[in-house]
């Protein structure tokens, strides 16, 4: 994008507040999907979902014509997140838990086909599938039959209910073609937070610097956005044992 572009992006989201004021509540959210879901990252967080929910209302439609390759999640001022933070010292997590799924739901490996159908064309010529536009190609993915997502969030139920039922239809990758689609969405709220950890187990990447005990560590994007390689920390690894300082 240019400065033209960026200027423009930057004035609708720094313009943009969420509605409704700061009341966070321990939450059990379960989306119901009625199509298997496709990953192509081990874990899903929701707080990524909901950062990606608040672009949207902000931009609206011009969302669609955004360069996903320039982070302008550096430019939005949203007044307060829908959810709280967990902090220790200088550092600093959401209290959103990764999707958690059905116990013991296989994996398995398929794959899309693209490929260019005649039908569709309306004019006369020779089409190069092998190269350019219009090249044909395979994607192989992985898909996961959960007949349900639950995630863990201390944050404020009106704002997340807002944010998702006014533009999520599905979960995961693939959303386009039919994959992870949400038939039903239901809202608990739990007594305890189990956003960070929930019977002894991290619930989300935690960085080593605010763990007393890890059983297993990776490298993981610790917070928003997740594609951003400066956010890469040494994590606790999700749905292992885990004892915070």
């Amino acid at each position: 994008m240019d400065k033209y572009e960026i200027d423009y992006f930057v004035k609708k989201l720094q313009a943009y507040r969420l509605p409704g004021k700061q009341k966070f509540e321990n939450l059990k959210i379960t989306f119901y999907l009625s199509t298997p879901l496709c990953l192509t990252y081990p874990f899903m967080n929701i707080d990524s979902i909901l950062g990606h929910l608040i672009f949207m209302e902000a931009l609206a439609r011009d969302y669609f014509i955004t360069d996903k390759k320039y982070n302008l999640s550096q430019h939005i001022n949203i007044g307060h997140p829908p959810y709280d933070n967990y902090k220790i010292g200088d550092m600093s997590i959401g209290r959103t838990s990764v999707g958690i799924l059905d116990e013991g739901c296989p994996y398995k490996h398929n794959t899309i086909y693209k490929r260019f159908e005649t039908d569709m064309a309306n004019f006369r010529g020779k089409i190069r599938v092998g190269s350019g536009f219009f090249k044909s190609y395979c994607i192989q993915h992985i898909t996961i039959p959960t007949t349900k997502v639950i995630f863990y969030v201390r944050g404020n139920r009106k704002i997340i209910s807002y944010l998702i039922e006014r533009n999520l239809t599905g979960l995961g990758k693939f959303v386009r073609i039919g994959y992870g689609k949400i038939k039903k969405i239901e809202y608990e709220n739990t007594k305890e937070d189990y956003s960070i950890v929930k019977d002894g187990l991290a619930m989300r990447p935690i960085p080593l610097e605010m763990c007393k005990y890890h059983e297993d560590q990776a490298i993981f994007a610790y917070r928003p956005p997740y594609w951003e390689a400066k956010n890469n920390k040494l994590c606790a690894v999700p749905l292992t044992a885990v004892k915070l300082k």
